[in-house]
């Protein structure tokens, strides 16, 4: 169970990078664009937001519920990354059984560390090359326009998902994904959802939530939880 929720954590970590938002029209006087415009005008922007991308700091509160068991665990972390590859967490607070602190909260945040490699990273992406898409239809979400799209995993990478992508019509961002792993991570999990949301703050796009809930064999139905806060944003432009 902890593998699981480590795996499908992490590709959000890597695989959703914080985003920096770009300039564009509004809704109404946009072209109509097919699916496959629309991901590579995502992929497009997503390159040059991680060129710009230079640090970041940020609190993220993570939690974990099993309701079989009514059993629970907290941990507040502070968060620093410098682009490319250099990540940094301090433990600020945490609560419940050690296992628990141990074996999911603090291995998801080396798996992220570790998984800050280029090849890892660019298998993670929501792109083309990883996924195949499907335009589903047009959308607002939280007062904005956004294309949602079906995603098919191409590849077998143990990251990546099979669900709904939400991508904002006026910066090409993903703002939210909806959806279960692509691979089931053992024969005891039974069924995953989850949902990601990603949020504009100041000029850039970065994670808000993530939730996911997983019924297990035996243990029951778990519920992981990760909200993220106080960011602080360096881009290469402001240096």
């Amino acid at each position: 169970m902890a593998t699981f929720h480590q795996k499908i954590i992490i590709f959000f970590l890597i695989g959703i990078p914080v985003v920096l938002a770009q300039d564009a029209k509004l809704w109404p006087s946009s072209p109509a664009l097919t699916g496959e415009q629309v991901i590579q005008r995502l992929m497009d922007a997503d390159r040059n937001r991680y060129r710009q991308l230079h640090e970041y700091t940020s609190t993220r509160f993570y939690s974990m519920n099993n309701h079989r068991f009514n059993k629970s665990a907290r941990m507040k972390v502070k968060v620093s990354f410098q682009h490319p590859d250099q990540f940094e967490y301090e433990v600020l607070s945490e609560d419940g059984p050690r296992a628990v602190r141990n074996q999911v909260f603090r291995k998801m945040l080396k798996s992220e560390e570790e998984a800050l490699d280029r090849s890892e990273r660019e298998a993670t992406l929501v792109s083309a090359n990883n996924y195949e898409f499907k335009l589903l239809r047009e959308e607002e979400l939280d007062g904005r326009k956004s294309y949602v799209l079906s995603a098919k995993p191409k590849t077998k990478n143990k990251f990546l998902f099979r669900g709904e992508v939400w991508i904002d019509a006026e910066d090409f961002a993903v703002s939210k994904i909806e959806g279960s792993p692509a691979q089931k991570p053992s024969f005891w999990v039974r069924k995953t959802h989850f949902v990601h949301r990603n949020i504009k703050v100041d000029k850039f796009w970065v994670p808000h939530s993530n939730h996911s809930r997983t019924d297990v064999l035996v243990f029951g139905s778990t519920d992981v939880e990760i909200h993220y806060g106080d960011y602080g944003m360096n881009s290469l432009a402001q240096r």
